[in-house]
């Protein structure tokens, strides 16, 4: 599996490169009232307004300081594209089945998480977006989209 490495804080990540279509430098969002604290707000990418998700946010860890490392990872979610903040995206790794564990019983409240990877002293979490994000993608896009239809009316 060809899996783009990505992370949060101090901890590493990984999603199955088949999910993701670009990875863009961070840009500010513009915030959409009355939104999920996950939900930084829209980004215009080619024509295209698409909702931020703070993926640290999302997983219940500090929101990150904004630097210039920071990166949106661009990602199809159930037909839908979403931006996903993260610190910053490191590598492309191929990973056979051989070097991801399962996650364990330990884990089971985290649904999203679809394995552990060990690269010599990483631990890399590796997460199914689409577990993730996609019953609270649904109600934040359509929200997000109330509120740009709004705004594009007046």
């Amino acid at each position: 599996m060809q899996t783009l490495i990505f992370s949060l804080g101090d901890k590493e990540y990984g999603a199955d490169l088949s999910d993701v279509s670009r990875v863009i430098r961070a840009r500010p969002a513009t915030p959409v009232p009355d939104t999920a604290a996950f939900v930084e707000g829209v980004i215009a990418l080619r024509g295209r307004v698409l909702p931020l998700i703070d993926l640290a946010v999302k997983l219940g860890m500090p929101r990150s300081p904004k630097v210039m490392a920071n990166r949106i990872i661009i990602a199809r979610v159930d037909g839908q594209s979403v931006g996903l903040r993260v610190d910053k995206v490191t590598e492309v790794l191929a990973l056979g089945p051989e070097k991801i564990s399962p996650p364990g019983a330990m884990l089971q409240a985290a649904p999203y998480l679809t394995g552990i990877a060990r690269i010599g002293e990483r631990l890399i979490l590796i997460v199914n977006l689409s577990r993730l994000l996609q019953e609270d993608l649904n109600v934040q896009v359509r929200t997000i989209q109330d509120h740009v239809e709004v705004r594009a009316k007046r």
